[in-house]
């Protein structure tokens, strides 16, 4: 960092020009090298941005002031609901980029027009099992009918990053497996730390039942992992349910 006298046609400086950055510390004009970021982005970072500023121009260019304004008017009766289960109030654009975004990510297409007030079902019917080796997540399944009428999906994020995720679609079931190395023992999750680990989809399942298994396996083998899993339904419309939280210890 160098340090420059100001003269008579400039007391102060600041901004970039070339490669370096002037601006003014205790009172002095300072010039030095402009920082280069050092972060890089991984591959799903760079995929939902890009969804993001799609949907931010679909909302400007693409959608006329009717459908905004039908936007707004159904945000003020659809309040989002995060994944500790926080109700937050959403604007137009938000709710639209924000229903649209796990669509486009799980390959449904774009909804232009406020959609149906269907909500998919609870996920009230959910349980943890603790076992010698892996944690379970399990549903008895779906009533008859709402796989056909909803087509609805599991979102499902987990705290500490995750190694590994599969989905496997039975003929009548669905697992998702996934490895990761969870949290340190006493560390309470912070929205920070989940990271979206699969889609699990029941669309094509059999009805009238649909029972899905999250098997939760962890890395290292030989440590304890503090285990925190956030899943949600979605269907069609982009409609959700309340997200669901489960919590326990793996010990391998």
């Amino acid at each position: 960092m160098a340090k420059i006298l100001a003269g008579p046609l400039a007391s102060k400086i600041s901004g970039t020009i070339g490669g370096t950055t002037f601006g003014n510390y205790r009172g002095m004009i300072v010039a030095r090298t402009k920082p280069v970021p050092t972060k890089t982005l991984t591959a799903r970072q760079m995929f939902i941005n890009s969804l993001m500023t799609l949907l931010s121009r679909a909302w400007r260019d693409e959608l006329n002031q009717g459908l905004r304004t039908a936007w707004n008017q159904r945000a003020k009766n659809f309040p989002w609901v995060d994944i500790f289960g926080n109700e937050r109030k959403m604007t137009g654009e938000n709710l639209y980029i924000k229903q649209n975004m796990v669509l486009l990510d799980h390959l449904r297409p774009r909804v232009d027009t406020p959609v149906a007030s269907v909500e998919p079902p609870e996920l009230h019917d959910w349980h943890l099992a603790e076992l010698a080796d892996n944690l379970q997540i399990g549903s008895d399944g779906l009533a008859a009918g709402t796989v056909a009428s909803q087509a609805p999906f599991l979102d499902i994020w987990i705290a500490g990053g995750f190694l590994t995720s599969a989905v496997t679609p039975g003929i009548s079931d669905v697992t998702v497996e996934v490895e990761t190395q969870g949290l340190p023992q006493g560390r309470k999750a912070q929205k920070s730390d989940y990271r979206h680990v699969a889609y699990a989809d029941e669309w094509d399942l059999v009805e009238p039942v649909t029972p899905s298994n999250i098997v939760i396996q962890g890395s290292p083998a030989d440590t304890a992992l503090n285990i925190s899993v956030i899943i949600r339904r979605y269907n069609k419309y982009g409609n959700f349910s309340a997200p669901l939280l489960f919590q326990g210890i793996l010990i391998p």
